[in-house]
């Protein structure tokens, strides 16, 4: 067993909340909880807890061999590189950006006004999500992050206003079921439009419930930042 071998795959978010191990798999728009051995081994092969500790425990508490637990181990990291939920840390994932989508939206934004602008980012954001899935959808608004944001931006308020009338020309799904697309939509107009804002998809452990939002300065956008939850995936300047 190699451990602390392994990171997550790019298209993977982990966080530790209440003991568990929560994992939101991007590709299969999927969140899974790990139960408190599987979270120890998924921490051991990625370094962020020491083996050797927790395999001479486990071989006391489960009477068994430390090769058991190392097979045991090992079969799961095999099971979650199969997955790709995990890679090898010294192999590289590189998505790479979407230039053309990049350069279509730098286009509308110097030719349209906010509410236009608007419009079109929520409709490309619904028509993406229900035509291309979730992973590809969150790839490409993760290429704006890396956008440069002028120096001299709008009021917040200025922007916020045609946001919400362009929402009435977008059929969304009822809330908080439009949370994903509306939160999307927002983070990349906001962004385009000069404003470094951060887009989280958070998890509440008990009862269980994601949530995504939109953050400037660290308060929430359009509504305050929900309690409870924790973040999981985030699309900020520092990414």
């Amino acid at each position: 067993m190699s451990s602390s071998g392994y990171v997550a795959s790019d298209d993977v978010r982990y966080r530790r909340i209440d003991g568990c191990g929560i994992v939101l798999d991007l590709r299969a728009q999927r969140y899974s909880v790990l139960d408190e051995l599987a979270t120890s081994m998924w921490e051991i092969l990625t370094g962020e807890v020491e083996a050797d500790h927790c395999i001479r425990k486990w071989a006391r508490e489960y009477e068994t061999t430390v090769d058991e637990i190392v097979g045991t181990i090992d079969g799961f990291c095999a099971d979650r590189l199969e997955k790709g939920w995990l890679r090898r840390r010294d192999s590289v994932e590189n998505p790479g950006l979407d230039q053309r989508t990049s350069g279509q939206f730098r286009h509308l934004r110097r030719l349209l006004p906010n509410g236009l602008f608007a419009f079109s980012v929520l409709t490309f954001t619904a028509l993406s999500l229900r035509f291309r899935g979730f992973s590809t959808t969150y790839g490409r608004h993760r290429t704006v992050v890396g956008m440069p944001v002028p120096g001299h931006a709008p009021a917040l308020d200025s922007l916020i206003r045609p946001f919400l009338a362009a929402e009435n020309f977008v059929f969304l799904r009822r809330a908080p079921n439009d949370c994903l697309v509306r939160s999307l939509a927002l983070f990349s107009y906001l962004r385009w439009s000069g404003i470094p804002a951060s887009h989280v998809i958070g998890i509440r452990r008990v009862p269980f419930a994601a949530h995504a939002w939109v953050e400037v300065s660290g308060e929430g956008v359009l509504a305050p930042v929900p309690r409870g939850f924790h973040a999981l995936a985030v699309l900020t300047s520092a990414c």
